[in-house]
């Protein structure tokens, strides 16, 4: 389908108030014979795959807000649950676009684009992690040198929080 016009029959679609017949009727009177214009099972097919994007996206927003409510803004836990979730949506476009018949090169390029920005975040997940890690290892370690006494950790305890503060327990 020309770039003009899967533009058009998306937009429409994406309003929602005109039959498929009503939309093709459009398009003839836009176009005409200056190129050829989509089938209505073309239209119908079309029509399915922006439904299914469209509640993606809702659901996805459902999700953000339970994450949102569940482990409050700003928690890790919640950033690797985006993380998750996006690298999900965008396996999922990668395979919408790999199973039509004519890829289109800017919804490549987009996908592309979207991999490595969730790369990113990734990243800088990790690194956060890191970082407030080795905070929490130094006031560990800070709180063992001022106490003295019993209130002092032995050993083995130490050593195990210490484990479960890096990840390893």
């Amino acid at each position: 389908m020309p770039e003009p016009i899967r533009v058009a029959v998306d937009e429409e679609l994406a309003q929602g108030k005109l039959s498929l017949d009503q939309i093709l009727t459009k398009l003839d009177k836009e176009f005409g014979d200056e190129a050829e214009l989509p089938s209505r099972a073309a239209l119908g097919r079309r029509k399915k795959r922006l439904d299914k994007i469209v509640a993606k996206h809702r659901q996805t927003n459902e999700i953000m807000k339970v994450f949102v409510k569940e482990f409050g803004a700003g928690n890790s836990q919640m950033s690797r649950g985006i993380i998750e979730m996006l690298r999900m949506s965008v396996h999922e476009v990668a395979e919408q676009i790999s199973a039509n018949a004519e890829p289109d090169v800017g919804a490549l390029s987009a996908l592309a684009l979207a991999m490595k920005r969730l790369a990113s975040a990734e990243e800088v997940t990790v690194k956060v992690e890191e970082r407030l890690r080795e905070q929490l290892l130094e006031k560990l370690d800070e709180g063992q040198a001022a106490k003295q006494g019993p209130r002092k950790l032995d050993k083995p305890t130490l050593d195990y929080a210490r484990s479960v503060i890096r990840g390893e327990a």
